[in-house]
């Protein structure tokens, strides 16, 4: 018994025993008008406690389900937090500071320039709640996090790309630059060993050794350039020296006039 209500098993036998009628010996038949209204609401009874149970069972599992749901969507907000988390230090980073710092001018493709400064200016999707009491909204709600945290990682990835884009195409105008020197000072250097260093570091694609080998080739060119100014000014010198005219002979003293 539950709370003096009789199970479902007791009420369906109870209907029955009523249907069959009282077993031989056990006393006088009651009247079939009252059994019937017992057996009827013995029936209303067994009906009530199967509708009862059936309410039950329903709200639980539409519990169950809503609490399947929000752990879903709590999911899909924790990864859309995690992917706006990585974006946003992504873009404060070193090396994508230094990249949006880069002037159009020092790269060889301006257009990484732009394409960068348009996927640092991108809009985040707001953040997700699961605030919902139904399984149906809190589905919602985790697919609109799932579609913004692929959003983000979508625009985390294009960020990066952009940063790496930029950097690649300064490194390329640094590279030509300097190899434009290479050519250009061919016999112009005191030194050529300079310009063989420069030829190795342009070949490394290494920036820091062609600055280096930049700085030594135009030391090494000025250097020339001042010596070569200096011997053309001596040989200037001299060869003005050499068309200088022969100074006069000295005058000899007349002679005395003897006396008459």
């Amino acid at each position: 018994m539950n709370d003096g209500v009789p199970s479902l098993d007791e009420t369906a036998a109870e209907a029955v025993r009523l249907s069959v009628g009282p077993r031989p010996g056990a006393g006088p038949e009651k009247p079939r008008k009252d059994r019937r209204r017992i057996i009827i609401g013995a029936a209303a009874v067994a009906v009530a406690v199967l509708v009862a149970g059936g309410v039950c069972a329903h709200r639980a599992y539409e519990s169950h389900q809503a609490s399947v749901a929000r752990d879903a969507c709590e999911s899909a907000v924790a990864d859309q937090a995690k992917a706006v988390k990585a974006y946003k230090t992504l873009l404060g980073s070193d090396a994508t500071v230094a990249a949006l710092k880069t002037d159009a001018k020092s790269v060889k493709d301006a257009k990484t320039v732009d394409t960068l400064k348009r996927a640092a200016a991108v809009r985040l999707p707001a953040m997700v709640k699961c605030d919902a009491s139904k399984a149906a909204d809190l589905d919602a709600a985790a697919a609109k996090a799932n579609k913004a945290a692929r959003t983000v990682k979508s625009d985390t990835k294009a960020l990066e790309t952009a940063a790496k884009a930029v950097e690649s195409s300064k490194l390329d105008k640094t590279v030509a630059d300097a190899d434009a020197l290479y050519k250009a000072t061919d016999g112009k250097v005191q030194d050529d060993k300079t310009r063989d260093a420069l030829k190795q570091a342009i070949a490394k694609r290494d920036a820091a050794a062609i600055a280096k080998a930049v700085k030594s080739v135009n030391d090494s060119k000025t250097a020339k350039e001042k010596a070569d100014a200096e011997a053309k000014a001596k040989a200037e010198q001299e060869a003005a020296a050499g068309r200088a005219p022969a100074p006069p002979p000295p005058r000899r003293p007349a002679p005395a006039t003897p006396n008459k």
